[in-house]
């Protein structure tokens, strides 16, 4: 049987301060890496540098410029799992478009100017 007060995290001896959260977009539930590392450094590079996806993506382009045309389970199974993300990222995108074209036609029916302002503005910020 399953305990009610089940812990969510355990400390081993020594390894205190040794943890990198890893935060979903849901925000639920966090995942704690044990790590030997400065969790101070980590946030930063995360904030000013590039996230951890960012950085598995341009390891993985890079492995896979790398390798070419060569063959392999391992490769196979990296291929597949980035055209799968690029298959999320390009669904986002099209939701994305489809709420702000929606959003921006909504306004139009409500105050015809001030849809013209909000299109000028982001017409501005893009040039």
């Amino acid at each position: 049987m399953f305990p009610f007060f089940w812990p969510t995290e355990v400390k081993f001896p020594g390894a205190d301060g040794n943890f990198q959260t890893i935060s979903p977009a849901s925000g639920w539930f966090s995942t704690t890496v044990n790590y030997k590392g400065s969790p101070e450094i980590e946030q930063r590079v995360a904030n000013e540098i590039a996230s951890n996806g960012k950085q598995l993506g341009i390891i993985t382009e890079a492995v896979l410029e790398l390798a070419g045309s060569k063959n392999g389970e391992k490769l196979d199974r990296l291929r597949d799992l980035n055209a799968r993300i690029a298959e999320i990222k390009e669904r986002t995108l099209s939701q994305m478009r489809r709420e702000a074209r929606d959003t921006l036609e909504a306004l139009a029916r409500r105050d015809k100017d001030e849809a013209r302002q909000v299109a000028e503005q982001m017409l501005k910020q893009l040039s």
